[in-house]
C-alpha cells in the first residue's frame, strides 16, 4: 500500500481516473450511451501521459517536492512504461481513425475547430513552441493559468465525449449535436477555480521566479476570499441553471453540489501548508468526486 498510493498519484494514474469519471458523467447528463473502450483507454493513457511527461521531466535537486523525488527514484522504471503507452495510444489512435474515418466527414466545422484547439492550448501550457520570443509560455502568465488548465480540462471531459459518441453512432452530419454550454461552463469555472487553488502550494516558490499567479500577487487568505469563493458561488449558479434547464429533480440537484459543498468545507483550512499529496487527494479530488456526484445522481435517481 506504502508503494501504491504514490504509484496512483504521483503516477498520475489518478488524474486518469478523473478523466474517464468526468468523461461518462457527460454521457450521462446527455442522455448518450457510453463511448467504447477505444475512447477511454485513450482518454486516460493520454492524462497520465500528459501529466507524466511534465515531471518527468523536471530536474530538480534538493526539494521538499515528494513528487519530483518520487520521479527522480523511479526513472528507469518510469521511462520504459511511458514509452510502452506511447506506443499503445498511437496504434490504438490509428485504429481509431481507420474505423471512424467516414463517420469523422460528417461532423461540422465547429467540433474539429474544437477537437483542436483544446489539445493546443495543453500543448502550449506546457511547452513554449511559439515562433513570436516576445509571447510567453501559457503557463507563464501566472493570472490566466489556472483558466487555460480549465479550458483544456472542461474541453476533453465534456466536448470529446459527446464528438466520440457520435462518431460511434455514424450519424448525419445535420444530426450532430454540440454539448450543454451551461454544463461546459460549470465544468471550466469549478475546475479553474480548483487549480487556482492548487497554486497556493507553490506560491512561495512563484513568488521567488516572478510567477504572478493569484496567491503569490494577493497572498493566500484575500485570493480564497477574493477570487476562489466568487469563481466557486459562479460555477455553482451556472449549475444551477443547468439544472432548471435539463429540469433535474430535488434529489439529483442537491446531489450534485456536494463537491461544491467539499471545496467550500475545506477553503478555511488551505490557509495552512500542506503537503503535495493533500492538494492531490482533497483538491484535484474534487475532479473525481463532482464526476462520480454527476454519475450517482443521473444513473441511480
Amino acid at each position: 500500500m506504502r508503494n501504491i498510493i504514490p504509484l496512483i498519484f504521483y503516477g498520475n494514474l489518478f488524474y486518469g481516473l478523473c478523466a474517464l469519471v468526468l468523461c461518462l458523467d457527460t454521457n450521462l447528463q446527455h442522455h448518450l450511451p457510453a463511448n467504447g473502450p477505444h475512447f477511454y483507454f485513450l482518454t486516460f493513457t493520454i492524462t497520465v501521459l500528459y501529466y507524466s511527461r511534465i515531471y518527468f521531466k523536471i530536474r530538480v535537486t534538493n526539494t521538499d517536492d515528494k513528487r519530483i523525488v518520487w520521479y527522480s527514484k523511479h526513472q528507469n522504471i518510469i521511462l520504459p512504461s511511458l514509452i510502452g503507452l506511447l506506443i499503445l495510444v498511437f496504434i490504438d489512435a490509428l485504429v481509431v481513425i481507420l474505423k471512424f474515418r467516414n463517420s469523422a466527414g460528417n461532423a461540422p466545422f465547429i467540433y474539429w475547430l474544437l477537437i483542436i484547439l483544446i489539445p493546443l492550448v495543453g500543448f502550449f501550457y506546457t511547452y513554449k513552441k511559439f515562433p513570436f520570443p516576445q509571447v510567453k509560455q501559457l503557463r507563464a502568465i501566472g493570472w490566466l493559468k489556472p483558466f487555460f488548465i480549465g479550458f483544456a480540462w472542461s474541453g476533453l471531459i465534456t466536448v470529446y465525449p459527446v464528438f466520440f459518441r457520435q462518431l460511434q453512432s455514424g450519424i448525419a452530419k445535420q444530426q450532430f449535436i454540440l454539448p450543454s454550454g451551461l454544463y461546459w461552463l460549470q465544468n471550466f469555472l469549478f475546475i479553474s477555480s480548483l487549480a487556482i487553488v492548487f497554486d497556493i502550494k507553490d506560491h512561495a516558490a512563484d513568488l521567488r521566479y516572478g510567477l504572478k499567479t493569484y496567491p503569490a500577487l494577493l497572498g493566500v487568505q484575500k485570493t480564497l476570499g477574493m477570487v476562489v469563493l466568487p469563481i466557486t458561488f459562479l460555477s455553482l449558479g451556472v449549475l444551477f441553471l443547468y439544472q432548471q434547464q435539463v429540469q433535474l429533480s430535488l434529489t439529483q440537484s442537491i446531489i450534485q453540489t456536494i463537491p461544491y459543498v467539499l471545496l467550500l468545507t475545506i477553503i478555511p483550512f488551505l490557509t495552512q501548508k500542506h503537503s503535495i499529496l493533500f492538494y492531490l487527494v482533497f483538491v484535484d479530488g474534487l475532479m473525481l468526486t463532482k464526476g462520480l456526484c454527476g454519475i450517482i445522481s443521473i444513473y441511480f435517481f
